[in-house]
């Protein structure tokens, strides 16, 4: 069994001032770089210290993984302020009105500095440091379009753009982490799901980095075998809103390499050693090549607080 962190870590809220600031040209870049510097290399320790496997930068920098994806690939203009899925959680919502196309280098930038702690921190150990990307469907559904005037055109344009931002992190990380919710949403446009196999050949092709894709929020068993036969090499389900339907999950695991997510990223009660090392042990028994636990989310909706102990708690659960 290994361990793993997920997307972003809550930040403090004097980075979250600076990095407003930074973006209305009020703060300068030099220091605030300095200030998410020193947040990852906190991270880094902290990740030492619970000995993960797989670790992030924390990403900082970016008020959430939407704002993040559009630091990427530009995204044309930021609107209001809206519900990310059914949470208390709000993203600018893009209005895409122009080519999505990667401009601004911000992240792969951003990735130098997560490199840097991560190489400082934690090079001696086995854990591996990833990239985060929000994935084409999500997008797409999280996103306005007055430009290329139909789903399936937009997913792809997105795809092949953070293609090419995945290929430019590689010399940096050793793992791609995307994260796309919207795979096991119902809601989605049955065009774009039709087309679900081609859009994620667009995105991993030519990238030869694993390739962790995470879902959370939604499990929807119908679509469990075309989830299944993406080209990755992780397949992450969220097992804390899917907890009933794991039944139906065992039927895809011989043989495959799973992120199950186990810890609550919304909730500050924290969960069993016992409970976590019974579900990935069940997940083994059932021909499970790899299983890596973690939040079942990015814990940007808990405390900092509270996401530093369930961190610790991933430790404790490979020292039982």
């Amino acid at each position: 069994m290994k361990t793993a962190l997920l997307g972003s870590f809550p930040r403090s809220r004097v980075i979250s001032k600076h990095v407003y600031q930074y973006r209305q040209g009020k703060f300068p870049e030099n220091k605030l770089m300095e200030e998410v510097s020193r947040a990852t290399g906190k991270l880094m320790e902290l990740a030492k210290g619970a000995s993960l496997d797989y670790v992030t930068g924390g990403n900082f920098l970016w008020d959430d993984i939407v704002d993040m994806a559009c630091s990427q690939v530009y995204c044309g203009e930021r609107r209001e302020l809206v519900r990310f899925y059914e949470n208390n959680f709000y993203y600018r919502e893009p209005m895409v009105n122009g080519p999505l196309e990667v401009r601004d280098q911000e992240y792969v930038r951003a990735l130098s500095i997560f490199r840097k702690e991560f190489d400082e921190k934690l090079r001696h150990g086995e854990s591996k440091l990833k990239a985060s990307f929000l994935g084409p469907l999500s997008f797409t559904s999280l996103s306005q379009d007055s430009h290329y005037g139909d789903k399936v055109e937009l997913a792809f344009a997105y795809a092949k753009a953070v293609n090419q931002v995945m290929r430019d992190s590689e010399p940096l990380v050793d793992v791609m982490e995307i994260q796309d919710p919207s795979i096991f949403d119902s809601k989605v446009d049955k065009k774009l799901r039709a087309r679900l196999g081609e859009i994620y050949q667009t995105v991993t092709a030519g990238v030869g980095k694993e390739k962790h894709l995470i879902t959370y929020f939604f499990l929807e068993p119908s679509l469990l075998k075309e989830f299944f036969e993406l080209p990755v090499d992780v397949y992450g389900v969220d097992l804390v809103e899917g907890k009933a339907r794991v039944r139906q999950v065992y039927r895809f695991t011989r043989g495959k390499r799973f992120y199950l997510g186990l810890l609550d990223a919304r909730s500050t009660k924290l969960e069993r050693i016992s409970t976590l090392r019974r579900v990935a042990e069940r997940f083994s028994e059932r021909g499970a090549v790899d299983v890596v636990i973690g939040f079942n989310s990015f814990a940007d909706f808990i405390p900092e607080v509270v996401a530093v102990r369930k961190l610790r708690l991933l430790g404790k659960v490979k020292s039982k």
